[in-house]
């Protein structure tokens, strides 16, 4: 059933990310609950974070980096449970290695990325299908003010990895759904690419190349998978990489 096939998939979700300055591949490991590393053709892989946050094992799912190479991962726990109940957390972790809450108490977060000017933090909220900001402090240690931002109309679709380019504009992706809904950074949708075909329910994972507007987009279903590309509404960034 459907619950079933979306517990699945999520098991093996890996999410990646390139580091701003070793130039490693970082992954998400869901099962694991940790991150690894490995290069950019998949040698050397390495166990970066392993172990439980605050006394409480992470679901990690998306990665989002400072320019100083400071980490932060959201812990999509309880997305299989009720929108109201609200065991998800975004964890930091530090360029030496140290994990800690950033928040918590949230609808099971998914997709994370900084803002075009790195100062806060945009946060897709899986099970109430809402992008929340957090604003955060000069070091990035802690959040200074948060809020719903944007809400996303989903149906039975529910908000996956989230991605931004230089103008500052939001691509929403989803599970269950094979499209993406681009929001200005003011709250106003300003387009949907839809991908055509049949057998198709996913649109998860969002890349636009750096420099450039040529959009990258991991969609799956019945049908198979594949990347379906597209032309974004403004140029990529090191930050244009949702999962």
């Amino acid at each position: 059933d459907l619950h079933v096939r979306r517990r699945r998939q999520r098991q093996m979700c890996i999410r990646d990310r390139f580091h701003p300055s070793d130039g490693r591949l970082y992954l998400t490991d869901f099962l694991g609950g940790g991150v690894l590393s490995m290069t950019p053709d998949g040698e050397d892989p390495q166990a970066h974070f392993t172990g439980a946050v605050e006394g409480v094992a992470m679901l990690p799912d998306d990665i989002a980096f400072a320019p100083d190479g400071t980490m932060f991962v959201t812990d999509t726990r309880g997305m299989d449970g009720p929108g109201w109940e609200t065991p998800g957390r975004v964890v930091r972790i530090g360029v030496d290695g140290t994990a800690s809450v950033l928040a918590d108490d949230l609808p099971s977060p998914n997709g994370i990325v900084f803002d075009e000017e790195d100062a806060g933090l945009w946060v897709a909220q899986y099970n109430a299908n809402r992008i929340d900001y957090f604003a955060l402090d000069e070091e990035r240690t802690r959040v200074v003010s948060a809020y719903p931002a944007i809400h996303v109309d989903g149906g039975i679709g529910r908000i996956d990895s989230t991605a931004v380019d230089a103008e500052g504009n939001i691509y929403q992706a989803f599970h269950e759904k094979a499209e993406i809904v681009v929001f200005a950074k003011t709250g106003e949708q300003i387009g949907v690419i839809r991908v055509p075909g049949e057998g198709l329910e996913s649109a998860t994972n969002i890349a636009i190349a750096p420099g450039t507007t040529d959009g990258y987009l991991v969609v799956s279903g019945p049908a198979g998978g594949f990347v379906h590309t597209f032309e974004a509404y403004g140029e990529g960034t090191r930050q244009s990489n949702g999962g």
